[in-house]
């Protein structure tokens, strides 16, 4: 967007144009630079980024000013990067002023409470760590602050544990740790026959702590990778549970309801695959299928046979329900049969002519 002018009104006498008509002096704090036009804010970011979960707006003026509210608010000053941060922690985690701002602003945040009971307060898991405490703000002593020395009082500092839980909290409620998983078909149960490989992607920190527990029927078989093998031999004829337990292990979080709430699961059913007795039968003398099981091609080879144009064989390919997957005709001694497409499991392979027929068990692996 173009403004007619640069920078943001310093008063209500002040002419400068802007597109979002921000100004210094909200509320009467001369420092309080707001954009008088979020209206135009929020349909620019439906334009551009309809997808935001936290917008800055920087305010091309050199003056020590910013804002939080949903739009996070700083002027170009020479701590914008410091006042920008600042004015995040507002608007993206919720946190409050841990300087006094007036009792308009007083309000229970996570870094800001009436509670004193330190068995009770907000931040008790943080008593003690790194100069958190409970302490009084002197303009209003009835309320209190974690900390003496935390970005959200003062510029230049970290923010301190509690507020640092906080966004870390926030940022924990926007995304979902697990960005893919295979086999992708976790509403459905998945046959085995030597093994399946499950494996899922997953988005975290530097240094990455999540972490990851694999069970099966509730006893855990591998922890700390984001792959595992399921091998035919090593579990029984019954429905098999997979869970994959995802969560983020950092030491940002004390807060153990939060970790319990915060765990992503990933399930799967897995049971053997189970046939019907069938007993191969075949009346075609030289009659050869190879590579059996077979990944991607399946070759039908009958040796001697006198197969032609007039009188070619039929060839089936059945799922385990008697559904057809695959119908050719074979008009020469050989036939190539595409397994591609097919998923993992065990078939039928019917060959057929006016006279003779075959009937056979095939596995795509």
């Amino acid at each position: 967007v173009v403004s007619r002018d640069s920078g943001a009104k310093k008063d209500t006498s002040d002419k400068i144009q802007t597109y979002f008509e921000s100004a210094y002096n909200f509320a009467g704090i001369e420092r309080l630079l707001v954009a008088g036009r979020l209206d135009r804010a929020f349909d620019v970011l439906l334009e551009f980024s309809p997808l935001f979960d936290q917008a800055v707006l920087i305010v091309n003026d050199a003056k020590y000013g910013g804002s939080g509210g949903w739009l996070a608010t700083t002027s170009v000053h020479v701590n914008a990067p410091e006042i920008a941060l600042h004015e995040i922690g507002h608007s993206f985690a919720g946190l409050a002023d841990e300087y006094w701002a007036g009792e308009q602003f007083a309000s229970e945040r996570p870094n800001m409470t009436r509670e004193r009971d330190p068995d009770r307060i907000v931040w008790k898991n943080w008593l003690g760590y790194k100069d958190v405490d409970i302490y009084p703000h002197s303009e209003d002593p009835t309320w209190f602050r974690p900390h003496q020395n935390c970005k959200m009082r003062v510029l230049n500092p970290e923010f301190c544990p509690v507020c640092t839980e906080t966004i870390v909290k926030r940022i924990h409620a926007l995304i979902n740790p697990v960005t893919s998983h295979r086999p992708d078909s976790s509403d459905m149960v998945l046959t085995i026959i030597d093994s399946i490989a499950f494996a899922v992607e997953v988005v975290g920190p530097t240094p990455n702590t999540i972490h990851s527990i694999w069970k099966i029927n509730d006893q855990m078989v591998s922890r700390n990778v984001f792959d595992f093998t399921l091998v035919a031999g090593e579990i029984n004829d019954d429905l098999q549970d997979i869970d994959l337990s995802i969560v983020d292990t950092t030491l940002f979080i004390r807060d153990t309801v939060h970790q319990k709430m915060q765990t992503v699961v990933v399930s799967w059913q897995v049971q053997k695959e189970q046939f019907t007795a069938i007993n191969d039968f075949n009346e075609f003398k030289g009659l050869r299928i190879y590579p059996n099981p077979a990944s991607e091609r399946l070759i039908v080879e009958i040796e001697g046979d006198e197969t032609n144009s007039t009188s070619p064989k039929r060839i089936e390919v059945l799922g385990i329900r008697g559904q057809r997957v695959y119908n050719a005709k074979m008009w020469q001694n050989q036939h190539v049969i595409d397994m591609g497409k097919l998923k993992g499991g065990s078939y039928l392979l019917r060959i057929s002519d006016d006279d003779k027929s075959s009937l056979l068990t095939i596995i795509k692996q």
